[in-house]
């Protein structure tokens, strides 16, 4: 199966599968495991739950684990590149928000806490933005002589944004730019902390 097949399957446009599976064209081939992530992705709970605008409800789960993997009774939750692309209401996002059942309130805290919402706004004081900052700048700057880590910290940080918005980064003169860029567009929600939003 194709990229743009599942992604017609499951009712989203082949660049959130692409972004799903770090895939670079719709025609590329996946393997059973990739179309399964896919749809667990992207699945609704019941069919009767998708909404009418889905676009709305699909969310960029960030972690801090290049390819986290998480089970569930479904199948295997995979991340690609720190990052998973999956509808609130989808199996995946039911599961790591805890608004599954099966889940309790307590367990992203306690089994997955370094997976959190990217929210594409600022945080909305001082103290937050800057301390969201020294999470990036201490992710990224980890080589010696606090050079960037050129896999963990440079693919931590352009997780947190699209793939329209990267193609933009790559036109800024630094990486304390590109931080600071995150600072001023972007925030996040911990999993264990979505009940509550």
């Amino acid at each position: 199966m194709q990229v743009f097949e599942i992604a017609k399957e499951v009712g989203v446009d082949s660049a959130e599968v692409k972004t799903l599976l770090g895939k670079k064209t719709h025609l590329e081939k996946l393997t059973d495991g990739e179309v399964d992530a896919v749809r667990i992705a992207f699945a609704p709970a019941t069919k009767t739950e998708v909404k009418v605008d889905a676009k709305s409800s699909i969310l960029r789960f960030w972690s801090e684990i290049k390819d986290h993997r998480i089970q569930c009774p479904e199948g295997m939750i995979e991340f690609s590149e720190f990052v998973l692309i999956a509808r609130e209401e989808s199996t995946a996002g039911r599961w790591l928000l805890a608004t599954d059942s099966r889940v309790t309130k307590d367990d992203p805290a306690r089994m997955w806490p370094e997976i959190r919402v990217v929210v594409n706004k600022p945080f909305g004081d001082t103290e937050s933005r800057s301390a969201f900052g020294q999470i990036l700048r201490e992710r990224v700057f980890t080589g010696g002589k606090d050079e960037p880590a050129i896999v963990r910290g440079l693919g931590f940080l352009y997780a947190l944004f699209e793939e329209s918005e990267q193609k933009m980064l790559s036109g800024l003169p630094s990486l304390e730019v590109v931080i600071q860029k995150a600072v001023e567009t972007k925030s996040y929600i911990n999993c264990s902390d979505w009940s509550e939003k």
